[in-house]
């Protein structure tokens, strides 16, 4: 009966030692790293374990660290082009207002009778000009939104809204 005893002690402080190493610690080590990256510590690595499923959990949750910073690189080049979009479409709606002006001007120089080469000349510029503002105010074009349509004529050729053109003498 003390021979059984023996053994059952034995038997049970030996399981517990491999219980512990097999699964508790790999498991501690595991859940240690997972804490510091659910906290927004993506450069932890869960450390190899010496079980097969242990190893196997550690590779999974380095490659969804893995994934998370890519994405979060991702995310923050977005919202870098994302801001030189909208820096773009600023540059070109503060450069396109003088443009508009300018070809106002143009229109009534020509209206009075200047020379017809240079008008043409100023004219051919300004639409090189325009187009180069339109692609600028196209980068910050979201669906449904934002950008220039092609069909609309270049801002010295319309009217404002609610204006009409008149001739000017």
């Amino acid at each position: 009966m003390l021979m059984v005893a023996l053994e059952v002690g034995v038997f049970i402080v030996f399981g517990r030692y491999l219980v512990n190493r097999l699964v508790l610690w790999p498991l501690e080590r595991v859940v240690a790293t997972a804490m510091p990256v659910a906290d927004g510590d993506l450069g932890r690595r869960a450390p190899d374990a010496e079980t097969r499923d242990f190893a196997t959990l550690a590779e999974r949750l380095n490659r969804m660290t893995d994934h998370l910073l890519d994405a979060q690189g991702q995310l923050v080049r977005s919202e870098k082009l994302a801001s030189i979009g909208r820096l773009a479409a600023g540059i070109a709606h503060e450069v396109g207002n003088p443009l508009g002006a300018i070809g106002t001007y143009v229109e009534v120089l020509r209206r009075r009778g200047a020379d017809p080469e240079v008008v043409t000349g100023v004219t051919r510029e300004l639409e090189r000009l325009d187009r180069i503002v339109r692609g600028a105010a196209r980068l910050r074009a979201t669906p449904g939104g934002g950008a220039w349509r092609r069909s609309m004529p270049p801002p010295w050729r319309r009217a404002p809204t609610g204006c009409s053109r008149r001739r000017v003498p």
